[in-house]
């Protein structure tokens, strides 16, 4: 339940981003989710088409959503890994002196709009 109350502000900010721009509709919005943020893409996914229903700027678009690993480093034995889980233990050595950077924020990455604009070549 916790994606519900992200993706409704992922919606939110989207929506404000969109009209600021001038769009007149969204078709495409990229996320990023930290893996140690415990949040679940394919979950974010979901309540986003919920939430988009009765959007105009919204419906049609899609959500992409991508986890985001974190970088473990040990200070023993000095070993840089990508972790996809939330074990800190290094997988070189098994110490649990590491130090765990990024993999704790949701982004959003893009939005792809249509300005309502007609594009012509010359």
């Amino acid at each position: 339940m916790h994606e519900l109350a992200i993706t409704e502000e992922i919606v939110s900010i989207v929506s404000d981003e969109a009209k600021k721009a001038g769009a007149k509709r969204v078709s495409r919005v990229k996320v990023h989710v930290g893996v140690r943020t415990g949040f679940h893409p394919e979950i974010i996914q979901h309540y986003y088409e919920i939430l988009k229903a009765g959007n105009e700027l919204l419906e049609g678009s899609t959500l992409e959503a991508s986890e985001i690993p974190t970088t473990l480093t040990c200070k023993d034995c000095k070993n840089v890994t990508t972790q996809n889980d939330f074990v800190l233990i290094c997988p070189a050595c098994g110490s649990t002196n590491t130090v765990a950077e990024g993999g704790k924020d949701v982004t959003i990455q893009s939005l792809e709009i249509e300005d309502g604009h007609e594009n012509r070549g010359n």
